[in-house]
């Protein structure tokens, strides 16, 4: 069994199979109204609280692209939750590597994921996962999305960051290609979610050792599920190959 439970960074060494499922109040509703993703100001953002649900999704399949779409993941069981809270980044332990970003998740395992949201676009600028920080390049931070994002939204980003692991200085340097491939209805543990729209995003990456010591190649596909107006992914599904196994 494997966890995650916040995107990005999108792909995670040694994770084979990864989903997020988020209790959000309010969200259970039905019919198919069109999805369309647009920023929300920071300020409304910050002192959001929510529980994250983790889950076994070996074999789990994303289901099929397209419009009016239904996918069904009730059955599925939660084998731990964690705790998050959207905090300004200002406030954090590590917030002088994190200069440029606006907004953090700070969750009871003691982890840090910064992002800035602007009126354009949603960027993803590095983390403390709880050993290690990996901070993005101020240049080349990676695009998650483009506002507004509707079906058939695509974009493309490449991106580096930099992490010290071990003692050792490791550099990254990526690529995602990103499409609003669905939108419909999702059924969930705790209910069903309409107008809901699926974000899917090839990854590839290199983490290079210094010195070019080490080279690992990873690749992965990862699934999101996002609902307009709500500050978090409601389902998130993701599968990694690192140098080619998974």
């Amino acid at each position: 069994m494997s966890m995650l439970f916040l995107w990005p960074s999108l792909s995670i060494p040694n994770f084979r199979a990864l989903l997020l499922l988020s209790m959000l109040m309010g969200l259970v509703s039905t019919g198919y109204p069109q999805a369309v993703l647009t920023s929300t100001p920071v300020s409304v953002q910050l002192g959001k609280r929510l529980t994250t649900f983790a889950v076994d999704t070996t074999n789990l399949q994303p289901g099929p692209a397209g419009q009016g779409v239904f996918w069904d993941f009730a059955s599925l069981v939660a084998t731990d939750t964690l705790d998050k809270e959207l905090v300004d980044p200002a406030g954090t332990p590590y917030a002088s590597d994190f200069q440029e970003a606006n907004l953090c998740f700070e969750n009871s395992a003691g982890q840090y994921f910064y992002y800035r949201l602007d009126n354009d676009k949603y960027e993803y600028h590095g983390a403390f996962d709880g050993s290690f920080t990996v901070v993005g390049d101020a240049e080349d931070h990676m695009r998650l999305l483009n506002y507004p994002y509707a079906y058939n939204s695509t974009h493309t980003d490449a991106y580096t960051n930099q992490y010290n692991f071990s003692g050792l200085d490791t550099y990254r340097r990526g690529s995602i290609s990103v499409k609003a491939d669905g939108e419909g209805e999702i059924a969930l543990p705790y209910g069903t979610v309409s107008g809901v729209l699926r974000i899917k995003i090839e990854e590839q990456f290199t983490d290079s050792i210094q010195f070019g010591l080490s080279n690992t190649d990873y690749t992965s596909t990862t699934y999101i599920w996002y609902k307009p107006g709500v500050f978090h992914n409601v389902f998130f599904l993701n599968t990694t190959t690192v140098n080619g196994v998974h």
